[in-house]
């Protein structure tokens, strides 16, 4: 137990620190890239970027939260057969191998 304690105290502060990086890096990049970009490369820069985010978030099928949603309850109820149905109808290339 006390390990287990110790191992999730260190991934803690691993993440933590990656979090602090992250933080760290952005006030660079916000700091920095604008001024060498100069106003005419970085405002094209920020429209290419804004194009790009709105195109990802209007087609993405959030499928982790659909994962998430059904296959638990599918797998509860035993229900093999509607899983493998689920799994065809998302997958282009047929049902995976469920064990």
């Amino acid at each position: 137990m006390i390990d287990e304690a110790r191992t999730t105290i260190r991934n803690a502060g691993f993440l933590l620190a990656q979090r602090g990086f992250h933080i760290v890096a952005s006030f660079l990049f916000a700091v920095l890239v604008p001024r060498m970009m100069g106003p005419g490369n970085y405002g094209r820069y920020a429209l290419v970027t804004s194009l790009y985010l709105w195109l990802v978030v209007g087609t993405d099928l959030t499928s982790s939260q659909v994962m998430w949603r059904y296959v638990p309850y599918f797998r509860l109820q035993g229900e093999e057969e509607k899983l493998k149905k689920f799994f065809s109808s998302l997958s282009p290339y047929g049902c995976p191998q469920l064990s």
